[in-house]
Order: C-alpha cells, then sequence, then structure tokens
C-alpha cells in the first residue's frame, strides 16, 4: 500500500516536472567522488526542478551508487528570489523502502548560497548542507557537510558554457566519531542544462 501511494506520488511529481515549460525547467546531473584511507566510493545524481506556477514549483531527484539508490520528489516554494523550499516522498533501496525529506537553499543568485538537505527513511536519517561565497563568476569558496562524510571547507570553479562546475571539499572533521583528523575528500563535478 505504501509503495503505491509513494509511486503515485513520484509519478504526479514527474508529470509536473516533465509538462512544464522547457524555460521554467532546470536539470542538474552531478557525479562526486569520496576517497578515504579505506573507501573509494563513486555516486551519480540527476535533480530536476521546475516552476509551475507562481512561487509553486517541483522537483525530483534520483541518486545512486554501487551500494544504495534512492527516487523521490515534491513540491517547493519560492516566496522570493532569495529563498526556496522543498519537502518530498520518495523510495530507497533498503527493508523499508519509503523516505521522505526536504530541503531549503537561500542564496543571491549567483553571489552567495546556502542549501541543507534532510532525510529520513528505512536506513535512517542523512543530511548534507553546503554553501559558498561568489566573488567572482567563476569561484566560491564556502563549507561542506554531510552524514558519514564530515566537514571541511569547499572550493568550486564555474564554467558559464557549458554550465560545468567541480568542486572539491577536504572533509578534516568527522563529526560520526568526534574525532578530529583528515578523513578523506569529497569532489565532484555537475553540469545543468
Amino acid at each position: 500500500m505504501k509503495r503505491s501511494v509513494v509511486a503515485s506520488i513520484l509519478a504526479g511529481t514527474l508529470f509536473l516536472v516533465a509538462t512544464s515549460p522547457a524555460s521554467a525547467t532546470q536539470a542538474t546531473m552531478e557525479t562526486w567522488l569520496l576517497t578515504t584511507e579505506t573507501q573509494f566510493e563513486l555516486s551519480n545524481a540527476l535533480s530536476v526542478t521546475t516552476n509551475i506556477n507562481g512561487p509553486f514549483g517541483g522537483f525530483i531527484q534520483v541518486l545512486g551508487s554501487r551500494s544504495w539508490a534512492e527516487i523521490y520528489g515534491g513540491l517547493t516554494l519560492q516566496p522570493g528570489p532569495w529563498l526556496q523550499l522543498g519537502l518530498g516522498i520518495g523510495l530507497e533501496q533498503d527493508n523499508k523502502p519509503v523516505r521522505v525529506g526536504g530541503f531549503f537553499w537561500i542564496g543571491d543568485n549567483g553571489k552567495y548560497f546556502t542549501r541543507t538537505d534532510l532525510e529520513k527513511g528505512g536506513s535512517g536519517v542523512w543530511y548534507q548542507s553546503f554553501g559558498a561565497y561568489r566573488p567572482v563568476t567563476w569561484f566560491g569558496a564556502g563549507y561542506f557537510l554531510r552524514k558519514g562524510e564530515g566537514l571541511g571547507p569547499y572550493v568550486e570553479v564555474i564554467m558559464q558554457k557549458p554550465a560545468l562546475k567541480f568542486w572539491a571539499a577536504p572533509l578534516i572533521l568527522d563529526l560520526d566519531t568526534q574525532t578530529i583528523l583528515f578523513k578523506g575528500i569529497s569532489s565532484g563535478a555537475s553540469i545543468t542544462f
């Protein structure tokens, strides 16, 4: 029963995103790599957001790695150009597959931003938060935090055409074990179209 309800919500979100005008839709594909002493994990993500009507929109995200995958979607609210909120539901690869999540984005379209995601499902709670200040259009620096990976400084280099971004975050604080040491590097690349 739960799976069919979640699948129906996902199908409705996908329909809203797919039938929105192309000018109101943005898709981002991202690949990131976590490298530590004991781990070398490559993950991929596809995120599509769209404006449906006024401040209301929709999103759908697909994430996956060798050991885990999820898909979820939902609605967004953007009451102003500096704030976007999202709330969604989906499925993950787990014995209890229902997953709920949300995010908020605060920013100044290009100069600075912060985004925080929080999800809960069968595999547990997951969160990430990152943000950057961009003194020029091609470079940004800030912070990066992801559950299970750690906290550290974040740098990004951005190409405008195509809209390609490369980023890296040396993770120096492992919040899961409360130890301060170099844990690894999370890095990635994304293209937006």
